[in-house]
């Protein structure tokens, strides 16, 4: 239950008691207060320094220790007849510099006056608790205290209980209080005829049974038949013979006189067998064995002090902890030396002869590492490379490499830093099929158009270098689609068609729609020439005279529209195109499945982390395609549904 009425020491009032008693001072409790709380009950706060709205002060009337806690210091005010006319709910303890050393609620009363109609004196008190009451004043002015009724009562009540008149003495007459106890050794008590008379039949009841009792001077010498006495005690008919060494005498339990038997002073060093006393004893070898004096205590020989949890043999040490296992063996459950055994027989890790480490699960080799690689293979074989599908890490560069096929090849796809800290995803062959990065060549006319043949480390995507046994053969390179809303999706790729006469590859763009249509543009190398193919058929038109036969339209219709172009401002004609400034997507490298450049961005390089390992790991930069319109302003480009 919540306590509604308290007394706290404030702040001040604590401050100054401490002070008080480190410095052996005193502090003088001089005033009490009451107040009304400002209408309602208040809660004391120690941070107080006056009461909420004050009624009545004076000095105090008394102030005393409590006599049944000797911290308890009780101070008393009494509000005369004559002051009243308002309500008690609050109350202050002063000292004699006027601080508020405590305060306290109390239950609401009112106090009312003669005027009134109705008077009486009122007494409150407030009891604190102090730690050195020594450093409390207890002495209050005299001349204002007034005797209350309960002090005038408390007093006659004391002085009866008190009667304060001297005992009774051996030398001197007095009080003496009566007592019919008769194992009392007190000269102060009186006895009473009934103490007197318990005394007296004692006595007589003593006299009339010496006769049949045993004196204790005679030390048992008046026993009527001492060999029935020996009989009731049980003693048998040694307790009758002296110890020592003639006829008729006993020997002692250490007399040497007694064949084969042990002197206690020997500590059992006389045992002929110890052997078989051990085993008499149903001991072990163990108990030939000190045990361990801490858990880092590994003197040879030493009995291993354990609750379960470890268990030691001549080959191997195994730890159990609830259903999970640790065990480590010279020639352990996998038939080889040096193994650890996580869980079952079957699973952990087994030391190879050669310094590599297999990883075992299953009963089968999962992988492997050594001094320079880690390898999550399902099977190895010295000396015959990777046999299914893994993945291996390798120092140095920084190598992932990932074997899909079950052949013998180093790799099939390899992660890794070149040179030039390009993060390099490379196909078995050694071409690269990612970078990160890509490479700027030099100028057109230093013959850096003519540099791509079999080179890829300079754009940031490659496909794999084909070498396709049959010609006719269509060899798709990139492959994407779009579509807006629930609009129509459309598929578009990029490759080469190899024609059956061995003969370049021809670069291609194709389309196909959900609905089945398609369209395809082939670009001839030897001629330049486009082809362009649909369900309608097909057409080859020559580049040249392709050009040719447009120069004209061009014409005609740069002329009709010259007009236009110089009174038109508004920007709906680009007269220049740019990149934007750079951005990156996944700065921190997080996991990402899917990502998209935004609208009007294009992808400019990758980021990765070499310490992670994997390609949904990877920042993305991106740039925005800007263009200058007519009227010189820069806008960036937007998407097309």
């Amino acid at each position: 239950m919540t306590v509604k009425y308290k007394t706290l020491l404030t702040t001040a009032g604590a401050a100054k008691l401490a002070a008080a008693t480190a410095g052996g001072t005193l502090i003088s409790l001089t005033h009490m207060a009451v107040g009304d709380g400002g209408g309602s009950l208040p809660e004391p706060d120690v941070s107080q320094t006056a009461l909420i709205r004050e009624k009545w002060r004076a000095e105090l009337n008394k102030i005393s220790i409590d006599v049944n806690h000797d911290n308890y210091v009780v101070a008393e005010l009494v509000i005369p007849p004559e002051r009243g006319g308002f309500w008690m709910r609050e109350m202050g303890l002063f000292d004699a510099d006027g601080t508020l050393i405590a305060i306290a609620n109390m239950a609401e009363s009112y106090k009312p006056k003669l005027a009134e109609g109705s008077g009486r004196a009122q007494t409150v008190r407030m009891v604190i608790m102090v730690s050195a009451i020594e450093s409390v004043d207890l002495t209050i002015d005299t001349t204002t205290v007034m005797a209350t009724q309960d002090y005038v009562d408390n007093q006659l009540a004391e002085h009866e209980r008190s009667r304060r008149h001297p005992d009774a003495t051996l030398e001197a007459k007095g009080f003496s209080q009566l007592s019919s106890a008769t194992d009392s050794d007190s000269e102060v008590l009186a006895a009473t005829p009934k103490a007197v008379k318990a005394a007296f039949d004692m006595g007589d009841k003593a006299n009339k049974n010496a006769d049949s009792r045993l004196l204790k001077e005679n030390n048992l010498s008046d026993l009527p038949d001492a060999g029935q006495a020996r009989q009731h005690l049980g003693l048998k008919g040694a307790a009758v013979m002296d110890t020592g060494t003639t006829a008729g005498t006993v020997a002692a339990g250490d007399d040497a006189r007694i064949v084969n038997a042990l002197q206690k002073d020997k500590n059992l060093s006389d045992v002929e067998n110890k052997e078989q006393a051990r085993e008499n004893l149903g001991l072990k070898s163990a108990a030939l064995c000190d045990a361990q004096t801490s858990s880092a205590d590994i003197t040879p020989g030493r009995v291993l002090v354990n609750g379960g949890t470890f268990s030691i043999g001549a080959n191997q040490v195994q730890m159990l902890v609830g259903d999970a296992s640790f065990r480590f063996s010279a020639n352990g459950d996998f038939t080889a030396t040096r193994a650890i055994n996580i869980g079952d027989s079957d699973t952990g890790f087994l030391a190879n002869s050669d310094g590599s480490t297999f990883i075992r699960a299953d009963n089968a080799n999962i992988g492997w590492w050594n001094s320079s690689k880690f390898v999550l293979d399902r099977y190895f074989l010295a000396n015959a490379g990777l046999q299914t599908p893994a993945i291996e890490l390798t120092g140095g560069n920084a190598i992932v490499d990932f074997h899909l096929r079950n052949d013998t090849d180093d790799f099939n796809v390899r992660l890794y830093n070149d040179a030039d800290n390009q993060l390099l995803l490379q196909s078995r062959s050694g071409r690269a099929i990612l970078n990160n990065q890509g490479k700027y060549i030099g100028l057109a006319a230093a013959g850096a158009w003519n540099t791509e043949y079999g080179n890829q480390t300079h754009s940031p995507f490659n496909a794999s270098y084909l070498n396709v046994g049959n010609g006719d053969t269509w060899c798709p390179m990139m492959t994407g689609g779009a579509q807006k809303n629930n609009g129509f999706p459309t598929f578009t790729s990029f490759g080469q068609y190899i024609p059956a006469d061995n003969g370049f590859g021809c670069p291609v763009i194709t389309a196909i729609g959900d609905n089945g249509r398609w369209a395809r543009w082939m670009f001839d190398f030897g001629s330049g020439g486009i082809s362009y193919f649909n369900q309608a058929g097909g057409r080859s038109v020559a580049f040249q005279d392709w050009v040719n036969g447009r120069v004209g339209e061009v014409q005609n219709w740069v002329n009709g529209r010259v007009n236009d172009v110089v009174n038109q401002s508004d920007g709906r004609y680009i007269m220049d195109v740019a990149r934007g400034g750079q951005a990156m997507s996944n700065p921190g490298h997080g996991q990402e499945q899917v990502w998209e450049t935004p609208d009007g961005c294009f992808m400019t390089g990758l980021s990765m982390r070499s310490d992670l390992g994997d390609c949904r790991n990877m920042g993305k930069y991106y740039r925005a395609l800007v263009v200058r319109t007519y009227s010189g302003s820069w806008r960036q480009v937007g998407s097309i549904a």
